[in-house]
């Protein structure tokens, strides 16, 4: 089970990193991978706290997705992370945390 979930992990942190991509055939790719791989992480509590420890990432791609998917679990930890991103000024990712942020105050933020 925990080869699984490292496995998982890894694949889940490969294809966040790669939504940063400029091409949006591989963005979208690399997007679709990442909620494959959330599907099944969420469902175990190893799953959903090695998504937690991606909120230290080095990838700020990695950290957003993270912090996105984190939410529903430790808000706590994912709002100052999502926070962070969108004070960057670092467009995309900021606007995409900004909404993110907006989106789970007003009860609307899904993933499924």
């Amino acid at each position: 089970m925990m080869n699984e979930i490292h496995d998982l992990l890894a694949k889940y942190r490969g294809a966040a990193a790669a939504t940063a991509d400029k091409d949006p055939k591989k963005q979208n790719k690399a997007a679709e991978n990442v909620r494959a791989c959330y599907a099944l992480l969420k469902k175990s509590p190893d799953g959903r706290q090695g998504i937690i420890a991606l909120l230290t990432d080095s990838s700020p791609q990695v950290r957003l997705w993270a912090a996105s998917h984190s939410l529903a679990w430790s808000p706590e930890l994912a709002r100052p992370v999502l926070d962070a991103i969108r004070r960057s000024g670092e467009f995309p990712s900021s606007f995409t945390a900004e909404i993110t942020l907006a989106e789970f105050e007003k009860g609307t933020l899904t993933f499924d």
